[in-house]
């Protein structure tokens, strides 16, 4: 985590760390969005979307990318609810948890005066 620096955010909700976002690779992917349980509906993944969104603008990307596993339909509601859309939908390779799976790729476009 510490190589990946300000590329990792974590949210805090009532002083405890409600979950983490990241873009592993500086670019314009949000690689990793988790929520623990306890937190789930409480807007601490909308927040850190829109900070991660914030940070791809800065770069200058004029769009944010974003994949979820097809059977987690509230990541996917929650994604669409925020603005992105469906691009593709295909079973990939998932390297953490080293298996196959079906996967949904989801894209926005940014306003880059955020």
């Amino acid at each position: 985590m510490r190589e990946l620096g300000p590329r990792i955010l974590v949210a805090e909700l009532d002083g405890e760390p409600a979950g983490l976002g990241a873009r592993e690779h500086d670019d314009d992917v949000i690689s990793d969005i988790w929520v623990a349980p306890a937190f789930e509906g409480r807007g601490a993944g909308s927040a850190l979307i829109k900070a991660l969104e914030a940070q791809i603008a800065e770069r200058g990307y004029r769009q944010a990318a974003i994949q979820v596993a097809a059977w987690n339909e509230r990541a996917l509601k929650l994604y669409q609810h925020l603005g992105y859309r469906v691009l593709w939908r295909k079973v990939a390779f998932d390297p953490i948890l080293q298996t196959e799976l079906e996967k949904i790729g989801l894209s926005k476009a940014l306003r880059l005066d955020q």
